[in-house]
């Protein structure tokens, strides 16, 4: 399945009055456990220039949610914005994650960073929200575009009304997402370590 995804991603404050609102206003979507287990090359062709402001522009996963797995490659190469997350995205269910995952190591492929959440989603308007708890970060917001409309300057004016509808306290707008955002840290605290 190949989608283009527009979204904005925000640390959050207050999410149980969020999702407080969400019981109450939304439509409950889902809720699961999610490990997403990031790779690279050996050569760490498209993350070895952490600087920790430069979004990588491509992402391969493995996720792994209950009986469900998937392989997933995002490429934001196509939008590149402050205020808002762009992407083509190609992903695939797969059967057996485990056999996925040795054939990307015996291709050279390597483990970067591993995200455990759990997220619960809720239908909003036009919009997917998706509440995450990610495992030494915190709580995250995800309003995702699921409409019709194709101007991204529309969307992006949507996506942050319904962020101020729902009452989300949020931090500054994340672009880089949760697997940079632990490696960020997890080199910190190799530094720290030395």
């Amino acid at each position: 399945m190949s989608k283009n995804e527009i979204e904005i991603k925000l640390p959050l404050k207050n999410l149980g009055e969020v999702a407080k609102f969400l019981d109450k206003h939304g439509e409950f979507s889902y809720e699961n456990h999610q490990i997403d287990t990031y790779y690279d090359d050996n050569n760490l062709t498209w993350t070895g220039r952490l600087d920790g402001k430069t979004p990588i522009d491509f992402w391969l996963r493995v996720r792994e949610e209950g009986e469900k797995s998937s392989l997933n490659f995002k490429n934001y190469t196509c939008l590149r914005r402050a205020d808002v997350s762009s992407c083509a995205e190609f992903e695939s269910d797969i059967a057996k994650p485990n056999d996925v995952k040795n054939i990307l190591q015996e291709l050279n492929y390597q483990v970067i960073a591993i995200v455990d959440k759990i997220r619960r989603a809720y239908k909003f308007h036009d919009c997917e929200i998706a509440l995450d708890s990610v495992e030494n970060l915190g709580d995250f917001i995800e309003i995702e575009y699921y409409g019709t409309e194709e101007n991204v300057n529309e969307i992006c004016d949507l996506l942050n009304s319904v962020r101020k509808e729902i009452g989300a306290k949020t931090g500054s707008q994340d672009n880089l997402g949760y697997p940079y955002l632990l490696m960020r840290q997890n080199r910190a605290k190799r530094k720290e370590a030395k």
